[in-house]
């Protein structure tokens, strides 16, 4: 899958997410994505809807939007991406855009009111609140990825992306929109807007984070990452949902070999300060079988094989003075350290890395998001100051190995605070190298994964 959009309504937990069988080279290369839809009550049991948009012209390619709702009745805005088949020209474009600067507000149009093939933000509309959605072919704004949302004081809010930007307000879907907030967000592939008690929060597709006090007018908003406090953890465009009791989720996905991958579900964490920290979500582990200990302690070095390719890994991290001393786990192959990863945490700095194992040594230093990294590609990077690793932590990893990715995922939990995760092809793991220094692991411990 690619881009996914979220939405709880009525106890259930909506997944809208874009699906390209080849990794967007269909079309010439130009994609052909469209919304295909799952959802849970539960997180363990999962129903998979008809398509909610599914592709009915040979033009359509369906870029991400947003579900929302509007007088109890669950709605998907979508953007389609004409423009990558045929020239702007050729599509409505230009004549919705000369509408919007000549009335200061956005038209709505029905599909063949304006010349050219149809394109820009539409959407479809829920038959039973559940799923069974129908295209409007109604346009309501030249942007071509629209997140349109209910803001906590119950108005209808837009903010446009992928050839747009800004944020919009309009008093119904189709009432036509005004932009009340020029230039921000940025505009870019998908922005998401959440409020989280005190602090409204606005995620950007691939590497954006900015908050501001609740409170606060639209102008304060700050940026996250420019403070290395952001929560990219290797995953793709993610989207943030609210779920019962007060949790909230996020959802997004991970590339391999190419656009597209699997889906990735975390569980965050917030802090007084506002600060997000993320950790695995209980109902989504897979069963493994029962721990097994390898080492009671390890301050040294300690190679131990993997007698399964999917298997979680368990132990204590106890510094020997606070915030100094740093360990790493190279998961290897059978043969060689060619397609090898290394999971290095270092406590002098607090920084969290994921890149290429060594036999004999540490890895060298990966870049966070802030200083230009890549995360989003979840081969090597770097995460920043990290969050309860100051006194004794845990760390848990999941190796996933398995033919169909072509390779294994490694995904991370620190101290039950941050996550990250790694795609490593042709990498099955086989053994291990555990390397300490000022920091003493404790009772480490290995289960396979159950084979269900």
């Amino acid at each position: 899958m690619g881009d996914v959009v979220t939405f709880y309504h009525k106890g259930r937990y909506h997944v809208f997410y874009l699906y390209d069988r080849r990794h967007c080279g269909n079309k010439f290369g130009q994609g052909s994505h469209y919304f295909e839809h799952l959802s849970t009550k539960d997180f363990k049991t999962w129903t998979e809807h008809e398509a909610a948009t599914p592709l009915e012209e040979q033009w359509e390619c369906i870029g991400t939007g947003t579900p929302f709702v509007i007088n109890d009745v669950l709605y998907l805005s979508y953007g389609l991406h004409t423009t990558r088949i045929y020239p702007d020209g050729k599509t409505v474009l230009p004549a919705a855009r000369e509408f919007l600067k000549k009335n200061g507000r956005s038209g709505v149009f029905k599909r063949g009111e304006l010349p050219g093939e149809f394109a820009g933000s539409t959407y479809s509309i829920s038959a039973d609140g559940v799923s069974d959605f129908k295209k409007t072919w109604i346009m309501f704004h030249p942007c071509e990825n629209p997140s349109v949302y209910t803001n906590p004081d119950g108005k209808l809010r837009m903010m446009a992306n992928y050839r747009s930007n800004g944020i919009w307000e309009s008093e119904s879907v189709e009432s036509g929109w005004r932009c009340i907030n020029p230039g921000f967000p940025p505009g870019g592939d998908c922005t998401f807007f959440f409020r989280w008690g005190k602090f409204d929060y606005i995620i950007g597709g691939f590497g954006g984070l900015w908050s501001k006090p609740a409170d606060a007018p639209n102008t304060g908003y700050q940026d996250v990452v420019r403070k290395g406090l952001d929560f990219y953890d290797g995953s793709d465009v993610p989207a943030i949902t609210e779920i019962k009791g007060g949790r909230f989720v996020m959802a997004a996905w991970i590339p391999i070999r190419g656009w597209g991958g699997p889906l990735v579900i975390r569980e965050l964490i917030q802090h007084p300060d506002g600060r997000i920290g993320s950790k695995w979500m209980p109902e989504v582990l897979p069963e493994t079988g029962k721990l097994k200990t390898v080492a009671a302690n390890v301050s040294g070095v300690l190679t131990c094989p993997a007698d399964s390719k999917s298997f979680m890994l368990v132990f204590n991290a106890k510094p020997a003075e606070a915030k100094k001393g740093k360990f790493g786990i190279s998961f290897l192959p059978e043969n060689g350290d060619q397609a090898s990863c290394e999971l290095q945490i270092s406590l002098d700095d607090l920084r969290a890395q994921f890149a290429n194992g060594l036999l004999n040594n540490f890895a060298g230093n990966q870049k966070s998001l802030r200083e230009g990294g890549a995360p989003h590609h979840a081969g090597n990077y770097a995460i920043e100051n990290l969050i309860g690793v100051d006194q004794p932590f845990t760390v848990r990893v999941i190796v996933k190995g398995d033919d169909k990715l072509g390779g294994s995922l490694i995904d991370a939990e620190i101290a039950g605070q941050r996550t990250m995760i790694s795609y490593r092809a042709d990498l099955t793991v086989k053994r291990m190298v555990i390397r300490a220094e000022g920091v003493e692991l404790k009772n480490v411990q290995i289960a396979p994964f159950e084979n269900k």
